[in-house]
């Protein structure tokens, strides 16, 4: 009996272990990701004419919303840009035993749509895709969407939200859903290399409601599957939203489909000629990105310094005219941070400035209200 506990333990303790969602998250802050973000047509053709680029980058480990949550920056442009680009936006993600929780917010939700066009619904519907979300901020919060150790193929509601529609006089029942399965381990070739990764489907679901509560039916209407693989050491190494279809004929009206977009991992960006022709600050002199951005009211600003001495933070608008001052005074070899507050400023983007020792060095702050 004793052998067979010894082997039940030798057995079962590397599958727990491996299903540890702290295991496919970096260990330390400063990781970047990079990926290419190419549209699909309708029949799943990759539109590579249309690709675009993005940097993720993990900069902090901080308390947000009441968990411990590592901060990933984001930010999206063309390849020979998007490197000198601000980071404009922001991910919460927390590490809780065999689960991976993440901060769901209004922008959370449209971006699970990627890059789709909702055109076509909007007008069909007679009002806005994004309207409807819009009603869903005041479910802001922590959603454990993906959940290590779950059964394969078993679907999990992590979201749900009953609302109504109006389109000219008729008022309809709707849900929205989100839904998220772990589907079958397997390796996944990238051009930074092969992994053995963790799958999951995550789904956005909208349905109308046929009946009277509390005997409803919904009969699904538009459904978008944004399939992600997560990778040891790395997280998100590839993502995948194909072509989807909306069924609108429980309205008597036609059905057609929305494109798609696939994130793929990809080498470090490199933009050859642009580096070459700047005088930049020295090594260890780096005004880091503010996080959250965009923000409201408040964001903190972390900067590193190679020597001690007076630097000073100052904000201006857009057209460079002066603002404010933000922090000014000796500050020690490192990294240094401070909290800016914009209380009484329209939403916009600023522009602020690190200055001292001989050296400066900009970013863009996006404040949203």
């Amino acid at each position: 009996m004793k052998r067979f506990f010894i082997l039940l333990y030798i057995l079962v303790t590397p599958a727990l272990a491996y299903s540890q969602a702290s295991l496919y998250f970096p260990a330390n802050t400063g990781q970047k990701w990079y990926f290419k973000s190419t549209p699909v047509d309708t029949l799943n053709t990759p539109q590579d004419s249309l690709s675009t680029y993005r940097i993720d980058s993990f900069a902090v480990v901080t308390t947000y919303e009441g968990l411990t949550a590592n901060v990933v920056l984001s930010k999206n442009g063309l390849r020979e840009t998007v490197p000198f680009q601000p980071y404009t936006d922001t991910t919460y993600i927390n590490l809780d035993g065999n689960n991976g929780k993440t901060y769901l917010s209004f922008s959370a939700i449209n971006s699970l749509l990627g890059t789709i066009d909702t055109t076509g619904i909007d007008s069909i519907l007679g009002t806005s895709l994004s309207d409807l979300l819009a009603r869903l901020a005041s479910f802001e919060g922590w959603y454990t969407n993906y959940r290590f150790n779950n059964t394969v193929n078993s679907t999990y509601t992590y979201f749900q939200y009953d609302t109504t529609i109006t389109i000219d006089t008729i008022t309809l029942p709707m849900r929205f859903e989100l839904r998220g399965k772990r589907i079958a381990d397997g390796e996944l070739v990238t051009e930074i290399g092969t992994f053995q990764t963790k799958r999951f489907v995550n789904s956005f679901v909208l349905s109308y409601l046929l009946g009277v509560p509390p005997f409803v039916l919904p009969v699904g209407i538009l459904t978008v599957k944004d399939s992600i693989w997560f990778a040891p050491n790395m997280w998100i190494v590839q993502s995948h939203i194909p072509t989807s279809g909306i069924d609108l004929s429980v309205f008597g009206l036609p059905s057609f489909t929305l494109p798609g977009v696939k994130i793929t991992s990809i080498p470090e960006i490199i933009v050859t000629g642009v580096e070459e022709t700047v005088s930049g600050p020295p090594a260890g002199f780096e005004l880091l990105q503010n996080y959250p951005n965009p923000f409201n009211p408040e964001t903190t600003v972390r900067f590193t310094i190679s020597r001690e001495g007076r630097y000073s933070l100052n904000l201006f608008s857009v057209s460079g005219e002066y603002i404010s001052e933000f922090g000014s005074g000796i500050y020690t070899q490192g990294t240094n941070k401070e909290t800016i507050r914009l209380n009484n400023l329209p939403s916009g983007i600023y522009i602020l400035r690190l200055e001292g020792e001989g050296f400066s060095s900009a970013l863009k702050l996006t404040l949203m209200k």
